[in-house]
């Protein structure tokens, strides 16, 4: 997942004041400002994150792993609010039972 946002815009959000320390000359080797960073050439997934509204990065995100296969189960309401067609049985499992012990062997 490549986050692409400009440099402003991190410093605007920077919860921790490391931009300030930066520009200060406290820190120094800080990526984007005194060393270089080279986005990927090919990510996945990009989402402009200062264009975005965080649900809709939220949902970009979501479909794409659903459509990846890797989220496989959550209930789907649509609009929200509405029962899903199956009677709207809640299921709280992101991989199928016939898959877990791949996926877990996966992960690892």
């Amino acid at each position: 997942i490549f986050l692409d946002v400009p440099v402003d815009e991190l410093k605007k959000r920077d919860p921790k004041g490391q931009y300030a320390r930066v520009e200060s000359g406290e820190l120094k080797h800080f990526t984007c400002i005194d060393d270089p960073y080279e986005p990927p050439l090919q990510p996945e997934i990009t989402l402009k994150t200062h264009e975005l509204e965080i649900e809709q990065s939220a949902d970009i995100l979501f479909r794409r792993l659903e459509m990846d296969g890797i989220l496989e189960g959550a209930p789907k309401l649509t609009p929200p609010g509405l029962p899903n067609p199956d009677g709207d049985e809640e299921i709280d499992l992101h991989v199928p039972a016939h898959l877990r012990e791949e996926r877990m062997a996966e992960a690892e």
